[in-house]
């Protein structure tokens, strides 16, 4: 029961952190048709460090588990299934802000169940960590111009 509770505590927290730099990424793109035309060619660049280096974190923290091929496979699916379910949310006509808010918290519901078939509680845990901690770390980062 607590494993279970667990689970659904952590759900929402921990897809939204995960699911966010992927939503900022894929409307980060090139060509202003995302809604961020202000956003400077610098300003995306260093987006797509952030997103690149939380990955890498991500791909470390996974390796140190040392997972089945089976499980490995099983994840890279959950991924690439959330990526297409936000991306088709993304481009397709949700009709109110809160209908579309409601069809978020679905998928990452939809999305944490399918990890928490795969993960253990730890596992989950670590991985809102890293999460956490890169969001820390990247908001640091904002602002400090080029200091060093």
């Amino acid at each position: 029961m607590t494993r279970s509770f667990t689970r659904t505590l952590l759900a929402p927290a921990l897809l939204a952190v995960a699911i966010a730099p992927l939503a900022l990424s894929a409307s980060a793109a090139p060509g202003g048709e995302d809604g961020k035309q202000g956003w400077s060619k610098e300003h995306r660049q260093q987006h797509e460090q952030r997103r690149e280096t939380l990955q890498q974190r991500l791909t470390e923290l996974v390796d140190s588990w040392e997972l089945s091929e089976a499980d490995r496979e099983a994840l890279r699916d959950a991924r690439k299934a959330v990526y297409a379910d936000m991306q088709a949310l993304r481009e397709g006509d949700v009709g109110s802000r809160q209908e579309r808010r409601e069809a978020v918290r679905e998928l990452r519901e939809e999305h944490h169940e399918a990890l928490a078939e795969i993960l253990s509680d730890e596992q989950i845990e670590e991985m809102r960590t890293v999460i956490s901690r890169h969001g820390k770390n990247a908001g640091g980062r904002q602002g400090e111009g080029d200091a060093n």
